[in-house]
């Protein structure tokens, strides 16, 4: 294993001194920009009032589409880091949802709504792949701590940013809405300057890009070919990629409709819709580090504790119609659906690198990202179709039984001791440790920590050292 020692020397001394900075810098870029979509809902309501003409099926869509390229967007924002750099690719992303904002507010048809909320959106995704990966390289040793708190801002901007909407709103109506939401975007450029390439990054980027050199486009091609040929062969990983896609459908509805359901089908006002929604939130806050916390104990299964949520929310939902009515009773079904079903999806890469292991996770966790931004674009579309032939009231119901056959996929996946399957030297099968502890507390990090079995000695070179503890950069998963 590689000593305490040497992560230090990834950092020189004026990068020690600012890293704290950047920190905080990631936790105000994941709050301001990458976690606005969590507005979606409140934002839904506005939009159908404003363009009433447009139709349900049509604004679903839109919805749909503005919420789910903070995963889908996922490609774009990594290739942008690999072409330059993570500063980059924030100020990028504050440019293109302020601009994006801004052409919003002078839009009058739907149809160029469109064309800016989709900017708006990769904006979004992009901030938040760059507030993440930057973050890794400050901190090779840490990772786990840094992305916690960082993720914490994701957390806190669910909490914010629907009911800040809604007073907006209120107050300046839904193009002045725009035009502030646009200024607030804007600040994510100001912070991503503050997050400098490390001499340590910038060494490893160039390492990387010789090795790139001297392999062809031709058979890189084909050895992506074959890694995804491979994996999807491993029946247990179809099953979770199907899960997956059933929960992002199930969550993504919830998420898009709740508020235009208090509100139409319990009589909530519009800013008591967005205060009860902004309690997903708090949940997501308060239980996404006892998650990570919970993951890294091997005793703890991750199939049974991913299950096991999706099947608390199931209950949570299939209660929630009898219950929401009551003011009580609906912010505490909201709170439950942050705390239990938001937090799973930090679960989603550690599960990846269970069932596939470190040398197939990087295809394996892009394709989960895939999968989970389509459930989240068909999700909304298909929950308008029914609300619209059934009512509101099957708003819940729908969600419970996508959430059921979710945790029932997911459980079937589970085997007696998860570890990860790596192959030494001799092509012989050696047993790591539980993979949550490689990935402790983040959702968006793999940290490459080398086993005690398979590796016996340190690292020697500088590129040996950055190439085993940081972040490999398209790696990342969103909130």
């Amino acid at each position: 294993m590689p000593s305490s020692s040497e992560p230090s020397r990834l950092l020189s001394e004026e990068e020690h001194r600012r890293k704290w900075l950047v920190l905080a810098a990631s936790f105000l870029i994941l709050l301001i920009n990458a976690s606005l979509s969590y507005h979606v809902g409140v934002l839904n309501v506005a939009v159908t009032d404003r363009f009433t003409e447009a139709g349900e099926q049509t604004i679903s869509w839109l919805m749909a589409i503005y919420a789910s390229l903070f995963a889908l967007g996922a490609p774009v924002g990594s290739a942008v880091i690999n072409l330059s750099n993570a500063r980059t690719c924030i100020v990028i992303s504050g440019l293109m949802s302020f601009v994006a904002m801004v052409l919003s507010s002078f839009v009058t048809r739907i149809e160029w709504l469109f064309f800016t909320l989709t900017l708006a959106g990769l904006g979004q995704g992009l901030s938040h792949i760059g507030g993440c990966v930057g973050l890794a390289y400050y901190f090779p040793d840490k990772t786990a701590l840094a992305s916690g708190i960082a993720v914490s801002g994701g957390g806190a901007g669910n909490f914010v940013h629907p009911a800040l909407t809604q007073l907006l709103i209120e107050e300046y109506n839904l193009q002045g809405t725009f035009l502030i939401l646009g200024a607030f975007c804007l600040q994510t450029c100001a912070l991503g300057l503050l997050i400098r390439p490390t001499s340590a990054g910038n060494r490893l980027k160039q390492e990387r890009k010789r090795n790139n050199e001297s392999t062809s486009f031709s058979s890189s091609v084909m050895k992506a070919w074959q890694r995804h040929v491979t994996i999807f062969r491993n029946t247990r990983y179809v099953v979770l990629l199907i899960a997956v896609f059933i929960f992002a459908v199930a969550f993504q509805a919830v998420i898009v409709y709740l508020p235009e359901y208090l509100i139409n089908s319990k009589g909530y006002s519009p800013l008591e819709a967005a205060t009860m929604a902004s309690c997903i939130g708090i949940g997501t806050l308060f239980s996404r580090s006892l998650v990570g916390f919970a993951a890294t104990d091997p005793n703890i299964g991750l199939t049974v504790m991913f299950a096991g949520m999706t099947f608390v929310t199931f209950l949570v939902c299939l209660t929630a119609e009898a219950v929401i009515k009551y003011t009580a009773g609906a912010y505490i079904i909201t709170l439950a659906n942050g705390i239990y079903a938001s937090s799973t999806q930090i679960l989603l890469f550690p599960l990846t690198i269970a069932i596939l292991g470190h040398s197939n996770c990087e295809a394996g966790f892009g394709m989960v990202l895939l999968v989970l931004g389509s459930g989240c674009l068909l999700g909304p579309p298909l929950a308008a179709w029914i609300l619209g032939k059934f009512g509101y009231s099957m708003l819940f119901r729908f969600s419970a039984a996508l959430y059921l056959v979710s945790a029932i996929l997911v459980a079937t996946t589970h085997q007696t001791q998860e570890k990860e399957i790596t192959n030494n030297a001799n092509g012989e099968e050696v047993h790591s440790r539980n993979p949550a502890d490689v990935t402790f507390g983040s959702q968006y990090f793999e940290i490459i920590v080398p086993a005690k079995e398979a590796h016996k000695e340190a690292p020697r070179t500088d590129v040996e050292v950055e190439e085993a503890f940081l972040l490999r950069e398209n790696e990342v998963s969103y909130k």
